[in-house]
């Protein structure tokens, strides 16, 4: 289901979790059985979209009590803000706005599996996130979450095989519980600068997605990553592939790394 500036409603039979979690230690609010979920696709001013990204989009959004809504301006963080804005205060979008319980944010150079939104459900987190891959100069290729110190983890190391807690991620693929965005309060996201000259002539203190990550963490929140949800990372290139191209011998990569 995508919203196109009409009126939009929840009428499918709903999505329904596979298995029933008695445990649940990624959550501490109310566990929800029928989750309906906005797709929200944060662009650029001009509205650019990566296909597979857009075939992936089409698709979640045929599922049941999925709604896709994606908008367009000058910084992530101002999209990410606005999409979520418009699904909790603007009731002139649908009589049925406030019946989502989740936001699954993709960006939009970003192709998670077919599989993404089940498998990010099935963790009942209030707070998860899918893995991609991210090329930073000399640092090399990184994925896009961090251990418990806040470093990015190198792809040459071995991840864990099931979900663990993560202090900062990137947010091309995030999924979150709505009460999360309703605690945590406007603005959700946001980019903080700082003098370049007095930084190593580094001009960004905090991205927005690590703005996002500091808020809910505040908030007594965790943030769990599901290792088994490997997205592509279209940077000019497939990073993914790019990745199983130049590692060596000693690579520990290999979820779908030649795909």
């Amino acid at each position: 289901m995508v919203y196109n500036g009409g009126g939009v409603s929840f009428d499918s039979p709903p999505l329904i979790f596979e298995v029933f979690i008695v445990d649940r230690p990624y959550s501490k609010l109310k566990r929800i059985v029928f989750p309906k979920v906005f797709l929200a696709t944060p662009m650029d001013k001009n509205k650019n979209i990566h296909g597979e990204t857009a075939a992936f989009c089409s698709y979640t959004a045929s599922l049941p009590d999925v709604l896709w809504g994606h908008t367009g301006s000058i910084s992530p963080a101002m999209s990410r803000n606005t999409l979520v804005e418009d699904h909790i205060h603007n009731v002139d979008l649908s009589e049925d706005v406030g019946e989502w319980t989740h936001v699954l944010f993709i960006d939009t150079d970003v192709v998670p599996p077919q599989h993404c939104l089940k498998d990010l459900i099935a963790l009942d987190a209030d707070v998860c996130v899918g893995i991609y891959p991210l090329f930073l100069g000399s640092e090399g290729f990184l994925w896009s979450v961090a251990d418990m110190k806040g470093n990015l983890i190198p792809m040459s190391k071995e991840l864990p095989e099931e979900p663990f807690d993560t202090v900062s991620c990137g947010a091309g693929c995030l999924l979150v519980r709505k009460e999360v965005m309703e605690d945590i309060d406007w603005p959700y996201f946001k980019m903080i600068y700082q003098p370049k000259w007095e930084n190593s002539g580094n001009p960004i203190k905090s991205m927005e997605d690590l703005y996002f990550c500091n808020k809910a963490l505040s908030a007594g929140y965790r943030i769990i990553v599901n290792p088994n949800v490997v997205c592509k990372h279209y940077n000019s290139i497939d990073l993914l592939k790019a990745y199983a191209l130049v590692r060596n011998c000693h690579g520990t990569y290999s979820p779908g790394s030649d795909s």
